[in-house]
Order: C-alpha cells, then sequence, then structure tokens
C-alpha cells in the first residue's frame, strides 16, 4: 500500500548531518531576497574568480547536483538504483550562442550517451534546442520568417546535431527527452520534436517531446499530436510539466503587448494538467508519458487511477520525475511500490550550471507552498528520529 508521506522511506537514504544541510539550505533559499541577492552575489563571485567553488559544491551542488561530469554522479546514480529510482542526466549548461558551443553540447551528451553502457539505473537522456541550436533561429521558424540561405544551412547544421543524439540514444537503448523552452521559440522545437517521433519511434515511445501545462494552447495540442501519431502510425512520447518561464512569459507579453499564452490562475493550469493526464490515459496504447511533477495531488490522482483500472504499477507506457533533491517523500515512496520512478539530476561546471541553479531557485520560490513542504518533511523527519532514539 503506498503512503506517499512515509518520511522513514523517503528519507532513508540521508544521514542526520544530510538532513540538517539541507533544511539549512532550504531556509535560506525559501527567503525570496536572501534568495535573489545570493544569486547574484554568487555569479559576480564567481565572475571575478573568488575561490568560492568548494563552498557551492558542499553546499547547494550537494543537495541539488551530481556533479561537474558524468563521472561525479555515479554516486548519486548508484545510491539512487538501491532505492528503485531510475536516473536522467542532465547536462545543465545554459545555451550556447556559437556553433563551436552547440557542437561541444553534442559531444558531450554523445559522451554521455557513451557513459550510460555501464550504468543501467541511466535510462533517459536529455537536451534543450537552445543547447544546439541559435535562439534566434527557433524563434525566425517559429515566427514563421523566411530564412537565408545561410541560416538555413545553420539551421539543418541543427536538426542533424539533434537527429545524431536521438540516433545514438536510440542505438543504446537510451530514451531522449526533448526539453520545452520559452512560447516564442517553442514551435520550431515542437515541429522538430514531431519529426523525430516520426522517425525514432515506430515500435514504441523513445523520443519524448515536453508539454508545459501552464500554457493555455497546450490541451488541443496535444489532442491534435496524439491524433498525429495515430493516423502517422507512430507512438507519441510526452513529459507533462507544469511549466518554468511564467514571469518572462507574462512580461514580455506585456512588454509587446499580446496576450499571454499563460494560464490566468494555477487553478487553471493544475487543472489542465489534469486533463492533459486523462488525455494520455485514454490513448495509452499510442501514448507514453512522464508525469514530471512535485504535485502530491496530481500523482496521488494518476496512482488512484492505475489502481482502478487495474495497470501495472511499472506500466511501460507511465513514469513517475522529479528534480533530484526535492520532492523525495514522492520518488522514495512511488520507486518503493514499484512504480517507474526517474530523478532528474543536473551536471556540469559550477561556472556554467549556476545560471540553471538560479532559475531553479526562482521558480522553487514562486512555488506555492513548496519550499515550506520540504521544510516541514525535512524537520518532521529530524524530529521522527530524534523521538525513536529517546
Amino acid at each position: 500500500m503506498l503512503n506517499i508521506k512515509d518520511l522513514s522511506v523517503a528519507f532513508s537514504s540521508k544521514s542526520d548531518f544530510d538532513l540538517k544541510r539541507a533544511n539549512l539550505l532550504f531556509r535560506i533559499l525559501s527567503n525570496p531576497v536572501i534568495n535573489k541577492v545570493g544569486a547574484t552575489l554568487t555569479q559576480k563571485a564567481l565572475d571575478y574568480k573568488l575561490p568560492i567553488e568548494p563552498l557551492i559544491l558542499s553546499t547547494i551542488y550537494q543537495q541539488f547536483v551530481g556533479g561537474t561530469s558524468p563521472e561525479k554522479c555515479i554516486k548519486s546514480i548508484n545510491e539512487l538504483s538501491k532505492y528503485n529510482i531510475e536516473t536522467v542526466l542532465d547536462y545543465s549548461v545554459e545555451a550556447k550562442k556559437t556553433n563551436e558551443g552547440f557542437d561541444q553540447t553534442v559531444q558531450e551528451i554523445s559522451s554521455l550517451i557513451d557513459f550510460s553502457k555501464d550504468h543501467p539505473g541511466l535510462t533517459f537522456t536529455v537536451v534543450k534546442m537552445t543547447g544546439i541550436a541559435s535562439f534566434e533561429l527557433l524563434e525566425k521558424i517559429s515566427s514563421n520568417v523566411s530564412l537565408s540561405s545561410e541560416e538555413q544551412k545553420e539551421w539543418d547544421k541543427s536538426v542533424q546535431r539533434l537527429d545524431t543524439l536521438c540516433n545514438k540514444a536510440l542505438e543504446n537503448k537510451l530514451k531522449f527527452f526533448i526539453d520545452a523552452e520559452e512560447s516564442w521559440i517553442q514551435v520550431a522545437i515542437d515541429q522538430q520534436a514531431k519529426e523525430m517521433m516520426k522517425k525514432y519511434n515506430k515500435e514504441k515511445a523513445n523520443v519524448f517531446t515536453t508539454f508545459q501545462m501552464y500554457r493555455n494552447d497546450r490541451i488541443d495540442y496535444l489532442k491534435n499530436c496524439i491524433l498525429d501519431a495515430q493516423e502517422n502510425n507512430y507512438y507519441f512520447g510526452v513529459k507533462l510539466v507544469r511549466g518554468a518561464y511564467l514571469e518572462q512569459e507574462n512580461e514580455r507579453a506585456k512588454e509587446l503587448c499580446y496576450p499571454s499564452p499563460m494560464n490566468t490562475s494555477k487553478q487553471n493550469t493544475d487543472k489542465c494538467y489534469d486533463q492533459a493526464v486523462e488525455i494520455c490515459l485514454q490513448s495509452l496504447k499510442q501514448v507514453s508519458f512522464c508525469l514530471a511533477s512535485h504535485n502530491e495531488e496530481s500523482t496521488l490522482k494518476l496512482v488512484n487511477y492505475m489502481k482502478k483500472h487495474d495497470l501495472k504499477t511499472n506500466h511501460p507506457h507511465i513514469s513517475f520525475a522529479q528534480l533530484y533533491g526535492m520532492s523525495d517523500h514522492i520518488s522514495y515512496n512511488l520507486a518503493k511500490s514499484d512504480y517507474t520512478t526517474l530523478k532528474y539530476i543536473p551536471y556540469g561546471p559550477v561556472n556554467d550550471v549556476i545560471p540553471y541553479l538560479m532559475r531553479r531557485a526562482e521558480e522553487n520560490v514562486s512555488m506555492t507552498g513548496q519550499m515550506s513542504r520540504e521544510l516541514q518533511y525535512l524537520q518532521d523527519e529530524l524530529l521522527r528520529r530524534k523521538t525513536n532514539r529517546t
């Protein structure tokens, strides 16, 4: 029987020291002012090459990042595997702006795919299109602007980079997530994700796109995508998230005077998220989906549906995912009950990963109740352990 709030399971891999360190870190991150000032000062210290790397590695990296390289993530991968949790290693370096930078990202992810051969706990890899393609080109294509011959050549190279990674992942029996990004470049990303699925998802879902359900147009698009997969005989793979660029999206819409593509409330986003899950479940023979969420209610709704309809806990078309260092009560309890559970583990050089962590910190502060829940569970587990020893 699944008890998603069984803290003895959730924190079974953590020592008292781990819990106390996490407790302190979440206290700091839950304060918006300290969060923002701290992030700015950290970035400036790195820019001026001040010796703060050891401090970052022993605090925020310990909690949210696997390490500076795949090899440095082995301990985390193996630890999660012991608890039946699979790993998605995420090369969390923000957008590159040159062909050399894009090629470097391809080389890094290719090396990661090779690395996965010796680590069965690694089942997915992931890419952001802005890591292998120009943001400006993605924006032009999404806006249906004609490309010059030089731009078209550059875009063809970007498509080839994505195809190379999808093909290599498939050859190595890895599944492949294509992450969602800003709405004004998402059309181009959606187009390429669909092309890769048509090519590589003939026998099962190997390539997955990502839907940010805080957008008010995603339900209709999801229905159209599933219909296209049914009509063209391929499997549709999707990772469902609530979204990561809310403030940025609303600010841009206001600045450029167009209707925001965002839902008007969190309640509407939650409703869209649950509706998307229902749509995927109704077409489960054709659809594989990952419920990538820290939301307890959404998680339990899916779990209860699976029980009610006698779906196996390790159903091949359904998985759950959370970020490394967060919502362990969801991840570890799901995994113990044999639900397919993934942890996203970011990795990369400190200087390159800090922008990613800054964005994550801002998101987490804006998530209603997320930080307070994490803190409460940590404190409850520390108290439980203390009580059991007396």
